[in-house]
C-alpha cells in the first residue's frame, strides 16, 4: 500500500492498494453479537481517526485498489480494479471491474455519510445463476448461467431501512438452465390426474409445497423488476421450456421489507411440441393453464387457480364436484356437481283441496 497526502486548493489524501487477498468480513459486526461488558477496573476511553471538529469539506480522499481476491459478507470476487473518491463525506464509486459469481462484471455507484443514500448501476455477463440467487431463498432459486443489469438505489442505516427504501430496476436474462423448487411439470400432471379419477372419487390434491429437490430444465428465461419503496413488481417474466410457456401475470410481486412473495403464473401447453412423456398432457393445452406462488420465500405456496380454468375436462370435472373432491367448496356453500333441490311443496288439508275444486 502506497500513500501520499498533498494540499493545493484542498487537502488530498490518496492511497493505492495493491493486494493478492482482501477480506472485510473480519471488521464487519457478526449478527447476535454483543459487546463485552467494560471492566470497572478499565474505564472506556473513546477514541477517533480524527477530531469532531475536523473540516471534512477540506479533505478529499482518492482510493485504487487491485485485488486478486475480495470478500465481504457473501459476495466473493476476484481480479477486482477499482477506484474511489470521497468529496464532502460521500464516496463515488468509479467505473470498476471484477469477476463475481463467475462472470464479468462493471459497476459505479456512491454513498452519502448524512443519509446512507447509497445507489449502485451494475452490470455482469455469464455470471453462474446458482451462486447468484442461493442467498435469496433456500426452497426457489435458479442454475445455469446468465446475464443481469442492476439500477438501484436506497437509504438508511439498518438493513431493515433500506430494504424499505429500496428503488430502481434489475434486469435477468439467460438462455439454459434449471429452475429449482418447484417443478410445472408436476403440478400439471398431479391436476391432470385430479381431473381424470373425478368420477371414481379418488382425487388427491396437487402438491402445493415447493421442494428443494424439484427441479425443471428450461430454454429461457426472462425477469425484470422494478422495486419501488422495498415492493419489487414483476415487469415481466418469462420461463420457456419444450411445450411449455410460463409468464408472470399482473400483479405479481416481490415484498422485500417482509420477504413475501405473490406470482400469478399463466402456464401455456404447445401439443405439438410436447415430449414424448407428457403427450398426455395435450388435453390441457386447449386453454392456459394458471397458478399462483404466494407466501414466505423461505417456504412459498403453489396453488393452482381452478375456477380460471377453461379446458372442457377440466370444466366438466368442475361440473361433477371435482372442488369439492379436493376441499374446496363452492363459493355458495353448494358442493359443485350438484344441483339446489327444488323446494317441498306445501302440505294442503283435506278441506283446502275441496274449497280449490269448487272453486273450479
Amino acid at each position: 500500500m502506497q500513500s501520499t497526502l498533498t494540499h493545493e486548493q484542498n487537502w488530498l489524501l490518496q492511497l493505492d492498494v495493491n493486494a493478492n487477498e482482501l477480506d472485510f468480513n473480519p471488521w464487519l459486526r457478526q449478527p447476535g453479537a454483543s459487546s463485552k461488558p467494560a471492566s470497572a477496573a478499565t474505564p472506556s476511553v473513546q477514541t477517533k481517526l480524527l477530531p469532531s471538529y475536523f473540516d471534512w469539506a477540506g479533505l478529499h480522499t482518492k482510493l485504487t485498489l487491485q485485488a486478486e481476491a475480495l470478500r465481504y459478507r457473501h459476495l466473493q470476487a476476484q481480479n477486482v480494479t477499482a477506484q474511489l473518491e470521497q468529496r464532502d463525506r460521500t464516496w463515488h464509486l468509479l467505473p470498476s471491474t471484477a469477476q463475481v459469481w463467475g462472470g464479468a462484471a462493471q459497476a459505479e455507484g456512491s454513498w452519502r455519510h448524512s443519509d446512507g443514500h447509497a445507489q449502485l448501476r451494475a452490470a455482469a455477463k455469464d455470471i453462474d445463476l446458482a451462486a447468484f440467487t442461493e442467498q435469496l431463498s433456500p426452497r426457489l432459486r435458479l442454475s445455469g448461467q446468465g446475464d443481469l443489469k442492476a439500477d438501484l438505489s436506497t437509504h438508511g442505516f439498518t438493513p431493515l431501512a433500506r430494504r424499505a427504501y429500496l428503488d430502481g430496476t434489475l434486469d435477468l436474462n439467460a438462455t439454459s438452465g434449471q429452475l429449482i423448487g418447484w417443478n410445472p411439470w408436476q403440478t400439471l400432471e398431479q391436476s391432470h390426474d385430479a381431473v381424470r379419477n373425478v368420477f371414481s372419487g379418488q382425487v388427491i390434491r396437487p402438491t402445493e409445497h415447493t421442494d428443494a429437490q424439484s427441479s425443471t430444465a428450461f430454454n429461457a428465461l426472462q425477469l425484470a423488476l422494478e422495486w419501488q419503496q422495498g415492493q419489487a413488481l414483476i415487469k415481466k417474466g418469462l420461463l420457456q421450456a419444450d411445450g411449455l410457456t410460463l409468464n408472470t401475470q399482473v400483479p405479481s410481486y416481490f415484498d422485500t421489507v417482509n420477504q413475501q412473495l405473490d406470482v400469478a403464473l399463466q402456464l401455456q401447453l404447445d401439443a405439438k411440441a410436447l415430449p414424448e412423456t407428457k403427450q398426455r398432457l395435450h388435453e390441457l393445452s386447449s386453454h392456459p393453464f394458471y397458478v399462483r406462488l404466494s407466501g414466505a420465500w423461505q417456504q412459498p405456496l403453489v396453488r393452482v387457480q381452478w375456477q380460471r380454468l377453461e379446458q372442457p375436462i377440466i370444466t366438466d370435472a368442475m361440473d361433477h364436484g371435482l372442488l369439492s373432491l379436493l376441499g374446496r367448496p363452492d363459493p355458495n356453500g353448494m358442493p359443485l356437481g350438484l344441483k339446489e333441490a327444488a323446494p317441498t311443496p306445501e302440505l294442503k288439508t283435506l278441506g283446502d283441496t275441496l274449497k280449490s275444486l269448487l272453486k273450479n
